[in-house]
């Protein structure tokens, strides 16, 4: 992490129990096929965390053609403020 160490955060936990803090990217490594029955709460979530112009970047170990609905249908407009 040479030259950006002091301009990272790592947050390891249940993001429901965290308040949001504005970031510029959220990474999610094979987390939300745990949370078939919560996939509405956390993107919501995951949302509110985002900046204008931010990434979510969403690496699933899951083999299908498609994907869930609440990423798949997700644009760079849905993260911009109110």
């Amino acid at each position: 992490m040479d030259g950006i160490a002091d301009r990272i955060k790592l947050y390891c936990g249940d993001i429901m129990s965290l308040e949001p803090e504005p970031v510029d990217s959220v990474l999610s490594y094979a987390v939300l096929h745990h949370l078939p029955e919560h996939l509405d709460e956390v993107v919501a979530m995951i949302r509110r965390w985002l900046t204008p112009g931010s990434v979510f970047i969403c690496l699933e170990p899951v083999c299908s053609p498609s994907q869930p609905p609440q990423v798949a249908e997700t644009d760079s407009n849905q993260f911009d403020s109110p």
